[in-house]
């Protein structure tokens, strides 16, 4: 946290993400990896330092104001990190054996001193301002070191034997505390840098705390947590509480936060020593941070939740640098929808390239399959066992089912109207109008690799990757078939409809298996490359691709299904990795999640026309097809590539485009948007008197809330199935329409 800027920046693994301490609006993200913690904020310039780097080797140093990356200064195995502000330096000590401590000067971010410890393994330094010294602690030697900060030499050491593991600066008193393993605290006098006193807990210390409002150190020991008294250096209490994760100290309400391994919150009351709260925040944080200006705590687990200690609940959950892994188009509403791992929403994107904002879903969305007929969209959430159903008139989740442990691969049945998922042990069938989870038909395999849907014959196939079969399953009966060996590592699928043929690669045999769907046997093997790992049937050629992939090989065997045999490779440049075909152009586009690029082939002859480079780790893609643009989304670029193919040479930025059917009021994170261009009254029929206010219906019909165009706030509201009745005179004129929409929690 920057109290400089009331600015919240949060390591991820896509760079840094910085979050307005005010509005809870995420500003701006940075492109600086390899962050770890801790970091510490050097107020006098308002820098960040963070440790980071392979192995902690990099202190990097980021404006407190943009977040930008100013400078990379070598600090070989960094362990801990603080600042001393009355000398203006930063200290980073060195969490190997060289038993080095790294002096920094923040003024102009140049390295002025390295001191020498002895045998070393200093996970953690520590600064008492009030003395201008500087405190390193040796794992290895027991010892904690005592730095003079005005001449920056060892003045002093202090043995505290055990297993020593964290100081904390005790800022009331003018206390260190060395919390140990060993199941002790060691409480020094930091005037005169000796022993005061030791005392003795339960358990070993895994993490600590200070409440400088109750002058209280608070220290988990695995199976409770331990208050001690700052001023008399005793053991007041033990709230038992296991599996303490992290701790903040909130000031303003004189409590101290404890992160659990599970999806809550505890709070330990400063004044009572006891449990003062519990609190259940929907995912489990990795690290906590409070903002004093604000009174809010920070809670990160792939997004940022703002909570509200005062009022004990949830107000926001943002979404930090997007990880898109999968990519959908929606032709009928003309808009494509993203996926992003790790996050807890799914983006959407009109075809002029602009975002209308995330659709919240369950934790880690990582497919998405799109039924034409029904308008609506299904993700899987992966973390959550769920599938989320979205409609494409909205925007909005509309239902949510529980299908199993760890949904990840879907296919669609338009048919049907059924949406297959592979779950931990099988394959969950759902079906769409009932909004129901209808079997779970067993495939006792270690992994599905590839799931596919032939809507004709009312069958699914699953590759089972190290198993080496392709399972068959009923779509009507919701049972399994048949299960065919296919003699290798059983990785991709892709069906011959016309044929009844289905394709499969097998990996460590660098072959295709060809399946006859009625027959349910191998009738072929055709070679192709080495590790073919993606494969498309064109049905305008009768061919079949195949993407030799990873870093073997760089190629697309051309196999003519006539025949059954290779015609022509095509040499790419680029491991391909996955494909996205364009029907109107007859152009396959080639994805290379190692290179960064997506290399355009040309199916009519079978030949690259272009290589075009997006952004970092591309690993799905889909063409709209009548708007001639294929959509990449880059896992580690945070971002959708968009190819257009007319050109093909470069990413594309928004145009003039046809008119966009009329958007729908959509609720994102508990605040309804109603459009502003024909959600409320009609301009063409003011001539006509006055019209109805746009407001929302209960499922009873009964007027909830009038609404106003822009944003309405429907978080008091209880969850469930609402109506918006949009003003205007008839439907014909562009009013009076009903519009379900779905308030969830």
């Amino acid at each position: 946290y920057n109290p400089g800027n009331n600015f919240l920046f949060v390591g991820c693994e896509n760079g840094v993400a910085i979050v307005d301490g005010f509005s809870d609006r995420l500003l701006a993200h940075v492109d600086t990896r390899g962050l770890r913690s801790p970091a510490c904020y050097a107020s006098h310039v308002n820098k960040l330092y963070w440790r980071g780097g392979n192995s902690g080797a990099t202190t990097f140093v980021l404006d407190g104001a943009t977040g930008r990356d100013l400078k990379h200064i070598t600090s070989p195995n960094g362990g801990g990190i603080c600042y001393n502000p009355v000398v203006n330096r930063v200290y980073v000590p060195a969490h190997d054996t060289s038993g080095y401590l790294v002096i920094i000067d923040v003024v102009n971010d140049s390295v002025v001193s390295r001191l020498r410890f002895g045998i070393g393994y200093q996970p953690t330094v520590c600064c008492d301002p009030a003395d201008n010294k500087v405190y390193v602690l040796s794992y290895l030697d027991g010892t904690v070191f005592v730095v003079d900060c005005t001449v920056d030499s060892v003045i002093d050491s202090i043995p505290v034997g055990g297993i020593p593991a964290q100081l904390v600066y005790n800022s009331v008193s003018n206390k260190l505390y060395c919390c140990s393993w060993g199941a002790s605290v060691t409480v020094i006098d930091c005037t005169g840098d000796t022993v005061l006193g030791i005392i003795t807990l339960p358990g070993g210390v895994e993490t600590a705390a200070f409440n400088p409002v109750a002058n209280k150190l608070y220290c988990d020991d695995g199976e409770g947590i331990c208050i001690i008294d700052g001023q008399g250096d005793t053991l007041l209490g033990r709230v038992p509480r296991r599996y303490v994760r992290t701790m903040v100290c909130d000031s303003a309400d004189n409590l101290v936060w404890c992160g659990m391994n599970s999806d809550t919150i505890v709070a330990i009351d400063g004044q009572g020593d006891s449990l003062f709260v519990s609190v259940a925040v929907g995912n489990m944080p990795g690290a906590i941070c409070y903002n004093p200006t604000r009174n809010r705590l920070y809670l990160q687990d792939g997004h940022v939740t703002v909570f509200n200690p005062a009022a004990r609940k949830v107000e926001e959950r943002i979404l930090l640098g997007f990880e898109p892994v999968a990519v959908c188009w929606a032709k009928s509403s003309h808009k494509i929808y993203c996926a992003g791992r790790s996050e807890a929403a799914v983006e959407v994107v009109t075809i002029a390239n602009q975002v209308l904002g995330p659709v919240p879903v369950g934790r880690d969305p990582v497919a998405l399959a799109y039924d034409r007929p029904l308008g609506l969209v299904v993700c899987a959430n992966n973390r959550d066992s769920t599938l989320s159903i979205i409609t494409c008139n909205g925007d909005s989740v509309v239902g949510t089912v529980r299908v199993g442990p760890r949904p990840e691969r879907l296919c669609m049945d338009t048919i049907l109207h059924k949406v297959w998922c592979t779950v931990t042990g099988g394959v969950a069938a759902v079906d769409l109008q009932a909004e129901s989870l209808t079997a779970v038909i067993p495939v006792p395999v270690y992994e599905i690799t590839a799931l596919v849907a032939d809507p004709t014959r009312a069958r699914v196939y699953c590759a089972t990757g190290d198993d080496a079969h392709v399972v068959v399953c009923d779509a009507i009966r919701d049972s399994m078939i048949a299960s065919i060996a296919v003699g290798g590592m059983a990785h991709d699928l892709s069906l011959n409809p016309g044929a009844n043929l289905v394709y499969c690669t097998t990996r460590e045999n660098d072959a295709v298996a060809v399946i006859d769907g009625a027959a349910l046997r191998v009738v072929n093997i055709i070679p192709v490359g080495r590790n073919p790992v993606a494969l498309f049937y064109n049905e305008r050629h009768n061919k079949l691709y195949c993407a030799n992939g990873y870093s073997s090989d760089k190629t697309v065997t051309v196999v003519d299904c006539n025949t059954e045999t290779p015609v022509a490779t095509i040499d790419l440049t680029v491991s391909p990795s996955a494909f996205a075909y364009d029907s109107v152009a007859d152009r396959l586009y080639c994805l290379s999640a190692h290179d960064n690029h997506v290399a355009v082939v040309d199916c009519q002859r079978d030949t690259t026309v272009k290589l075009v480079r997006v952004g970092s780790g591309p690993v799905a893609a889909v063409c709209a097809h009548n708007f001639r643009r294929t959509y990449v989304a880059n896992q580690n670029g945070s971002s959708l590539s968009v190819i257009r193919d007319t050109a093909t040479s470069a990413i594309e930025t928004p145009d003039e485009l046809p008119a966009m059917a009329k958007p729908a009021p959509t609720i994102v994170r508990g605040v309804l948007f109603l459009p502003r261009d024909g959600a409320g009254h009609d301009p063409s029929a003011r001539h006509l008197g006055s019209c109805p206010k746009p407001s929302l219906l209960d499922a009873a019909g009964r007027k909830v809330m009038d609404l106003v165009p822009g944003a309405n706030d429907v978080r008091a509201l209880a969850p469930g199935v609402y109506f918006v009745r949009e003003g205007g005179v008839s439907r014909e004129q562009g009013g009076a329409g009903i519009r379900k929409v779905v308030i969830t929690r």
